[in-house]
């Protein structure tokens, strides 16, 4: 593994350092023109341009990476309980439909 990437540890791969580089946006397009979308009626933003630049700046700080990466991690933890009850609901309800169908023979 390359050095400043990440190490191994206990079971995985534990990564540190910098946050990886977004892709930068590739152009700057004005709202109102063909190539862009156009904004609602009524809205202020039709004199607006898109926020996207050719100076290829990241968006987010270190701190909102961060933010990002305990978020992710919290939704990841949810999801995974979220999985593991639905799979101990799917197992008693197929064994009690399978005890069901013994018992009815």
């Amino acid at each position: 593994m390359s050095a400043g990437t990440g190490r191994e540890g206990g079971g995985g791969v534990c990564y540190s350092g910098a946050m990886p580089e977004s892709p930068a946006p590739t152009a700057a397009v004005a709202v109102g023109t063909p190539d862009a979308p156009s904004a609602p009626a009524g809205t202020h933003e039709s004199t607006a341009t898109v926020v996207a630049s050719r100076s290829g700046a990241d968006p987010f700080t270190a701190d909102e990476y961060r933010q990002f990466a305990m978020e992710d991690g919290r939704a990841g933890k949810l999801i995974g309980w979220l999985l593991c009850a639905l799979f101990v609901y799917t197992i008693l309800v197929a064994s009690a439909a399978i005890w069901w169908t013994v018992q009815a023979s």
